[in-house]
């Protein structure tokens, strides 16, 4: 432990202590009057941390995320103020909030980030408990060919069927999932669920050679299973890979390009398409366009349903057939938007006006779709 005088209010002393991990380090101060005194003190060690420092000739700068705890606690009654052990989890909650807000932050633990991170703790035993008891369900969507309104694919999506909450929208979890190895475990449930699907409707004749297209996440793309996680169900269902398109967002491609690529195009070779899913929100340029194998670029609704956006639209539409990709409309909801992005050269359409996402035993597909 390093003792060490760090200026402020009056005398103070302040320890100094790695224990939480390999980059985590405990500050205790005292005295300290209040939370605004606590928080100018943690303000100093930010400006302190990202002074410049020289390493091998390099001039580097360190940043940091402080999480605060105080043991005189002015948000609790006085039997209910924290120990030692307390303290320092709920340091660690604190800063696990900063770091999740983005870098460089401060932040303090009190009743409400306890009463959120005790939340997101049940979110998750609930989300372990969903797929050990299978509370999951697949809506699907139509995909339809204009003009003449064939069908030319369906998007499974997925719901939650939470006992007590009824029916959950993934806006609710996936994004909580996705900041864990629990998103990973979510698509592998989902593609399982799609072979097995698959399959069902191959023996009953139904919706035959109809590709079906499946979210997946940044996280489960860079992880080393991934390919055997997309083939494995298929092989053992007996499904042809080519009914299956791999929807990724462009943020997820980006975190790693290259390993992307290769892998993607290791999906290609069994016959699996990838599309780019809301494109034109993120950031890939024209250049990683090049790189990667897509096979269909998917314009988000924001875009669709933006009249004053139809010259950027034309450009994405222009762009994508200059790649050899085709290009999906998301959010279609009138008959003048489809005939608008029919002209401009989109290939497929996809939104409420075809169908709102429906469970599979529900989706009954209108004669000139089918």
């Amino acid at each position: 432990m390093a003792t060490t005088e760090f200026g402020g209010r009056g005398p103070r002393r302040v320890l100094l202590r790695q224990a939480l991990g390999g980059d985590e380090f405990v500050v205790i101060a005292e005295p300290v009057d209040d939370v605004a005194d606590a928080n100018e003190l943690a303000e100093r060690l930010l400006v302190a941390l990202a002074e410049p420092i020289q390493c091998d000739g390099v001039l580097l700068s360190v940043s940091a995320s402080i999480g605060m705890s105080m043991s005189d606690d002015f948000t609790r009654p006085a039997s209910e103020r924290s120990g030692g052990t307390e303290l320092l989890r709920d340091a660690d909650l604190a800063v696990y909030k900063a770091k999740s807000e983005g870098r460089s932050r401060i932040e303090l633990c009190d009743d409400d980030l306890r009463a959120e991170m005790f939340e997101r703790a049940d979110l998750e035993k609930a989300l372990h408990q969903a797929l050990e008891e299978n509370e999951f369900i697949l809506y699907y969507q139509p995909i339809i060919k204009p003009p003449v309104g064939s069908l030319h694919g369906l998007e499974a999506l997925i719901r939650w069927n939470r006992p007590a909450k009824g029916m959950v929208p993934p806006d609710d979890f996936i994004p909580f999932a996705e900041r864990s190895d629990l998103i990973v475990l979510i698509d592998q449930w989902v593609l399982g669920a799609v072979a097995r699907q698959i399959r069902s409707w191959n023996a009953a004749g139904e919706y035959l050679d109809v590709p079906i297209s499946i979210n997946i996440s940044g996280r489960h793309l860079g992880s080393a299973d991934f390919i055997d996680d997309v083939m494995s169900p298929l092989l053992d269902a007996g499904i042809d890979p080519q009914r299956i398109i791999i929807e990724i967002t462009e943020s997820a491609l980006l975190e790693d390009l290259d390993g992307a690529a290769s892998k993607l195009q290791t999906l290609r070779s069994y016959g699996i398409r990838t599309a780019i899913d809301d494109f034109g929100t993120g950031y890939t340029s024209l250049a990683h366009l090049k790189s990667l194998p897509i096979d269909i670029l998917k314009i988000d609704r924001s875009f669709t349903n933006d009249e004053s956006a139809s010259s950027l639209v034309q450009l994405i539409i222009d762009t994508g057939h200059l790649l050899g990709a085709t290009i999906t409309a998301e959010g279609i909801e009138t008959h003048r938007q489809a005939d608008t992005l029919t002209s401009m050269g989109s290939d497929d359409l996809q939104g409420y006006l075809y169908g709102k996402p429906c469970p599979a035993q529900d989706l009954h597909i209108p004669a000139q779709l089918a």
